[in-house]
């Protein structure tokens, strides 16, 4: 586990304030670092001469195109600092949602990846393409619900 580059570190902070809104300045107590498959992880700040196997929260990854997907960790855990790119899901949308189901939504943002939230509590994330909501929650984290 590598330490995220300043380059790679500014790509990830700005896409996550541009998209959603999350000021650089909440990061930068944190280090950022960097997997070999393109996982980029949130933790504390290390010293260099120490060498670390794994750290911190998975926070977003990078394809080989350079695009970033955030983690649904980090859109929850910072999900009350998000101002823009979220969607405020029906009841019956929630538990589509956290049982794993795709389903078409009236966008009110624009393409892309979006936080859903359920009365103003943070869901996930899922990605929003042409009125259509793909779930990008994780298959361990999915469940039925029944009460909501």
């Amino acid at each position: 586990m590598n330490r995220c580059p300043g380059k790679e570190r500014e790509v990830v902070l700005s896409y996550l304030e541009s998209r959603f809104g999350l000021p650089k300045k909440l990061f930068s107590a944190f280090q950022l670092y960097l997997s070999a498959k393109g996982r980029i992880f949130l933790g504390p700040l290390v010293p260099e001469s120490i060498s670390l196997l794994s750290v911190g929260l998975g926070i977003a990854r990078r394809s080989p195109s350079g695009a970033v997907k955030p983690s649904t960790a980090v859109l929850q855990l910072f999900g009350q600092h998000i101002t823009k790119s979220k969607i405020e899901l029906s009841r019956e949308q929630a538990v589509l949602y956290l049982s794993g189901e795709s389903f078409p939504i009236e966008p009110s943002v624009a393409d892309g990846y979006v936080l859903l939230t359920y009365k103003s509590q943070p869901l996930g994330c899922g990605l929003l393409k042409a009125g259509q909501l793909k779930n990008m929650l994780p298959k361990a984290r999915r469940q039925v619900v029944q009460f909501l």
